[in-house]
């Protein structure tokens, strides 16, 4: 099963870095910026990866998922919650600021990637609205294995709905701290602090 990694903390503490930090990692398209290291393993790749970005406002779902089956598309559509079938035919531009982020997540996860990263996750949506992609992306992490890696400022409310199984928790003064759930067996992992990942802020 995919784990659900959320990192967490205040503006500009670094949370975009380390997420960009990770898919360039990951891709082997950079290397990791000036004085962040993987201390402990070592990263095989290239991976597939996929990063929820901006998409094409002009056209519907059906031509963004066009190059997937229609099964596959409805299906990341109702992870997205996009399950409403007159939404697939509409341009993406009349769709509200909500439901044009679920879209661009459900473009990114069709590309049924290792990794799904995901910044200002859930951010643009309503509590409910959010606490249903969450657990659409859990389960879509469950069921395929997927790993995904999203960060946000505001993680309060995601918490019970997105159960993440790490939390990487940035500090002001380049600190962090990480959060594992409990082991299957009852016992909670040792959370780990750290005072030198130098990230950059931004």
């Amino acid at each position: 099963a995919g784990d659900v990694v959320l990192i967490t903390g205040p503006s500009g503490t670094g949370k975009s870095v380390l997420l960009r930090a990770v898919h360039g990692c990951l891709t082997k398209k950079m290397s990791l910026p000036q004085g962040v290291a993987i201390e402990h393993g070592e990263v095989n790749g290239p991976s597939r990866v996929s990063w929820v970005t901006d998409i094409d406002l002009s056209k519907a779902p059906v031509d963004l998922l066009a190059h997937v089956s229609l099964e596959r598309a409805l299906a990341m559509l109702g992870v997205a919650g996009l399950a409403e079938s007159s939404l697939f035919v509409r341009p993406a531009s009349t769709l509200s600021d909500g439901q044009k982020y679920r879209l661009a997540i459900a473009c990114a996860a069709v590309e049924d990637p290792q990794v799904l990263l995901i910044d200002a996750f859930c951010e643009p949506l309503d509590d409910l609205t959010a606490a249903a992609v969450c657990k659409g992306i859990v389960n879509l992490s469950k069921r395929t294995g997927m790993v995904v890696v999203v960060a946000t400022a505001s993680p309060d409310r995601l918490l019970s709905a997105l159960q993440p199984d790490i939390v990487v928790q940035l500090l002001p003064g380049k600190s962090l701290k990480i959060h594992t759930r409990p082991n299957t067996n009852g016992a909670r992992d040792e959370n780990k602090e750290g005072n030198n990942i130098n990230a950059v802020k931004g």
